[in-house]
């Protein structure tokens, strides 16, 4: 039909030894297969048994992750967020922990993906805000915590009353509580999202826009959404550990742009004394990061309030 057609030829090759189920073989061919494909496509790939290890190892972090929910082995910690003089406590980010069987940690980076994915993330970020909340709760009134979102509880519709029944069973105030919203989730049903998040600025929380200047965190959700503070991700620390010139004027430009809009602007991951003095220098609001003090248990915090930040590189 005067259409050209030009074809592509990927191939995934496993010779099967002897007594190998062919259900097993048929895997391994596949999975050869995907990875000729993920080269680039036209290739020929060679099963191996590393090609195993990806799917190996998610097996065992879901594993881990359906373990911890039933079997409560979650835990919180808390990272102090410093004022612009990066010495006084404005509040802390609960960072969720999972460790597996053998008590390795688990990254949040490489877990919570899997807990998304397989629909487990809806309980596991109920119990984060409640436990977060029911800590700060015990803070003096003056501290804040900040609990990360997930798309996911946008999409489910019902975030605003799990936000309103924490609040309420803790009873602590509802601008102690500051709700971070990552960019996955300003792609979402743009109605759905405005709704739920009036909601919450009715509810008197504060909200904050994560990972601003990367990816989705646009400009235009500044002017379609009412936010409190932006977050810059680390991801521009270290990018000025190379270009230090070109990016220190992009965060000059974040930082200029928040505050000109009148909001609070943060920035995590902050790794050593270099990188805190260049944002000193910017006027930055907030910061937060290993050089000023790692994560702690919520049990540590009395000990930390009231003390200069722990600076230290890494």
């Amino acid at each position: 039909d005067q259409v050209t057609v030009s074809p592509s030829l990927s191939i995934g090759c496993h010779l099967s030894p002897r007594g190998e189920k062919f259900a097993e073989a048929l895997r391994r061919a596949d999975a050869a297969l995907k990875a000729a494909k993920a080269a680039g496509r036209g290739q020929i790939s060679t099963y191996t048994a590393a090609l195993d290890r990806p799917r190996q190892r998610r097996a065992e972090v879901e594993a881990a992750v359906r373990n911890g929910i039933l079997q409560q082995r979650f835990t919180l910690d808390y990272q102090p967020i410093y004022d612009a003089s990066a010495i006084n406590v404005l509040g802390f980010e609960a960072v969720l922990r999972l460790h597996d069987t053998a008590g390795a940690p688990i990254a949040p980076e490489e877990f919570l993906p899997v807990a998304e994915a397989t629909g487990l993330i809806g309980d596991l970020a109920s119990w984060t805000l409640t436990t977060a909340i029911g800590a700060a709760r015990t803070w003096p009134e003056g501290r804040f915590v900040a609990v990360n979102l997930s798309p996911h509880q946008f999409q489910a519709g019902d975030l605003v009353e799990r936000v309103r029944t924490a609040l309420r069973k803790s009873g602590m105030p509802p601008h102690r509580l500051e709700l971070e919203i990552p960019e996955a989730a300003l792609l979402e049903d743009a109605v759905k999202l405005a709704h739920q998040l009036t909601g919450l600025r009715d509810l008197g929380v504060a909200l904050v826009l994560d990972n601003f200047g990367t990816g989705a965190s646009g400009l235009g959700h500044l002017w379609k959404h009412s936010f409190d503070k932006v977050k810059i991700d680390s991801v521009f620390l270290e990018a000025h550990e190379f270009h230090s010139d070109k990016y220190a004027k992009i965060l000059s430009t974040l930082v200029v742009l928040g505050q000109n809009l009148g909001l609070s602007v943060a920035v995590e991951g902050v790794k050593n004394a270099q990188q805190l003095d260049m944002l000193q220098r910017l006027a930055c609001d907030q910061y937060q990061g290993a050089h000023l003090c790692a994560p702690m248990r919520n049990g540590e915090i009395p000990g930390l309030l009231g003390q200069p930040a722990r600076l230290r590189s890494v």
